[in-house]
């Protein structure tokens, strides 16, 4: 396989890319990211981790799960949009993503890691596509009512950082 890096690219504020290829990225000025196909965003070692300028993601409808710490730090990311193949955000996906403030988690998740949306610090809305049948790591019930409001569902997500969500 053919790698692309972009270390050392620190004009590059746009780019369009498979999943495969995420995690060659450095940190750059990049502001705006579309992952047009693959079916996993790589945990982040060289990923997107820290990526300070990147406002704006778009993924591929392929993609199924976002890995560990994939997008981490982008504090200045307030635009993601979660494919409906998604299944799996894992842990610290979008820890410090200090500007993030309304994510829609499509119908096919059914699993959320810890600290996934930790110090998102401006998350006010978090949209379950399907809020029935969540629980936390212990086998405790998420109630639907909590989830079925995006207000109450982020301050949750925000505020319960130790523990992983799965939904039955």
């Amino acid at each position: 396989m053919e790698y692309i890096s972009f270390y050392g690219c620190e004009n590059l504020t746009d780019v369009t890319l498979p999943a495969s290829l995420v995690k060659y990225i450095k940190k750059t000025n990049l502001t705006t990211v579309v992952i047009n196909a693959g079916t996993s965003i790589p945990e982040s070692f060289d990923g997107f981790h820290g990526c300070k300028n990147l406002i704006s993601v778009t993924i591929a409808d392929s993609v199924t799960s976002i890995g560990y710490s994939a997008f981490e730090g982008c504090e200045s990311l307030t635009t993601i949009r979660l494919p409906n193949s998604l299944t799996e955000i894992s842990e610290y996906a979008f820890n410090e993503c200090k500007s993030l403030n309304n994510v829609i988690i499509p119908e096919g998740v059914s699993s959320i890691g810890r600290y996934a949306f930790e110090d998102c610090s401006s998350l006010t809305s978090l949209t379950f596509q399907n809020p029935d049948g969540w629980q936390v790591t212990n086998g405790s019930a998420i109630a639907s009512s909590i989830l079925s409001n995006p207000a109450s569902a982020a301050e949750y997500f925000s505020e319960t950082w130790g523990e992983s969500f799965h939904r039955k």
